[in-house]
C-alpha cells in the first residue's frame, strides 16, 4: 500500500538527548532536511530531552529546567544561572542556522537550494511523558488544524534504534494516526573517536559523523578549550562558543545519572527486520467504546416468608 505523504499530513521528526549539540548531531538534521523534501515537506521536528545532570549538562530552555534532586545540584545549577549560560535550544537553532547556510551554499540544484533555505527545523524541550509530549505537537499542529490522518516519520541514530519500536508499538492502532515509517542512522567512527580520542589525527582529519556528546563533555572535562573551539568555530560566534564551554563545565559537575550499561548499538525489530512502513490497517476509523445496556434487574416474583 502506497502511503499519501503531503505537507499537511507528515510528521517528521526525531527524538534525541543532543546534550551537548555536536557536528555529528548535524548529520542527522541533514539527513531528516533531505527525507522531508524528497516527500515535499516543509519542516521537522527536533524533539529534545530537558535532562539537566553530569551527562546532560545543559539546561535545555528557561522553560523547561527540571527541579534539582539534592541541595548540591541546587547550587550548581544556581551558580549556572549567576553566570553566563547558554541553553541547549539556542545552541542547537545556531549551528542548524549555520549549516543550513553550508548546506545551500554547497548545493547546485537551484530549487532545492531554496527549499533548504525555507525550511524549518523546530527545536522543541520537552518535559514529562515522551508519548504525551508527542501527542501534544500532533494535536496542535495537525489534528486541531483539520488534519484527521497523521503519517509519522522517525529518524534516529543508532544508539536510539530501540526507542523507533517504542513509538511504532504506541502510536500504530491510534485513530489519528495512518502509517508509521522511520529511518536509523548508522555512528560510523563515533565509538571509535570516543575511546581513543584524537591519536595522532588533526581535527581537520575527523569526519563531522564522528563527534559525539560524550567526546565532548570529555574535552571539557580534561580542559581541552583550543580542540573544543576549533570544533565550533564554522557553527558558532566565539563568544557564543565561550559560553557554551563554560556552561558544560559548570553542568557536568551536577550529579551524575545512576551508571548503566547502555547499549550502544541496539536492535530496531521493525527496522532491522525490513517491517516498515507500519500502516494502520484500520484506516484510522474511531474504536466504538462498549457500553453496558441497562438491565432490568432481576426482581423475585415472590418475597420470601419469614
Amino acid at each position: 500500500m502506497s502511503i499519501n505523504y503531503t505537507p499537511d499530513n507528515t510528521f517528521i521528526f526525531s527524538f534525541v538527548r543532543m546534550n551537548p549539540p555536536t557536528p555529528g548531531h548535524l548529520e542527522l538534521i541533514k539527513n531528516m532536511i533531505d527525507k522531508a523534501i524528497n516527500l515535499g515537506v516543509g519542516k521537522a521536528y527536533v524533539i529534545t530531552s530537558s535532562s539537566l545532570d553530569g551527562k546532560n549538562p545543559l539546561p535545555c530552555s528557561i522553560s523547561s529546567i527540571p527541579k534539582a534532586k539534592n541541595k548540591s545540584d541546587a547550587a550548581i545549577v544556581a551558580n549556572m544561572f549567576q553566570s553566563e549560560l547558554i541553553y541547549k535550544s539556542t545552541i542547537l537553532d545556531k549551528m542548524i542556522t549555520s549549516y543550513k547556510r553550508h548546506l545551500t551554499d554547497s548545493e547546485t540544484n537551484l530549487s532545492k537550494k531554496q527549499q533548504i533555505l525555507n525550511f524549518k527545523v523546530i527545536v522543541i524541550c520537552f518535559l514529562g511523558s515522551p508519548f504525551g509530549f508527542i501527542y501534544n505537537i500532533i494535536k496542535n499542529d495537525f489534528i486541531d488544524k483539520g488534519i484527521a490522518k497523521i503519517n509519522m516519520f522517525f529518524i534516529v541514530g543508532r544508539d536510539r534504534a530501540d526507542f523507533l519500536d517504542t513509538i511504532i508499538d504506541n502510536f500504530r492502532s491510534k485513530d489519528y494516526i495512518k502509517s508509521i515509517n522511520g529511518m536509523i542512522l548508522e555512528r560510523e567512527g563515533m565509538e571509535a573517536l570516543k575511546n581513543t580520542g584524537f591519536s595522532e589525527r588533526t581535527i581537520a582529519d575527523i569526519r563531522p559523523s564522528e563527534y559525539s556528546a560524550s567526546f565532548i563533555r570529555g574535552l571539557v572535562r580534561n580542559n581541552q578549550r583550543e580542540d573544543f573551539e576549533q570544533i565550533y568555530k564554522q557553527y558558532l560566534s566565539p563568544d557564543e562558543i565561550e559560553k557554551l564551554y563554560e556552561t558544560i563545565k559548570i553542568g557536568i559537575t551536577i550529579k551524575p545519572p545512576p551508571s548503566k550499561d547502555d547499549d550502544e548499538n541496539p536492535q530496531s525489530r521493525y527496522f532491522d527486520d525490513g517491517l516498515l512502513p507500519v500502516i494502520n490497517e484500520t484506516g484510522g476509523k474511531r474504536r466504538k467504546r462498549k457500553t453496558k445496556k441497562n438491565k432490568r434487574k432481576y426482581k423475585p416474583r415472590y418475597s420470601r416468608r419469614k
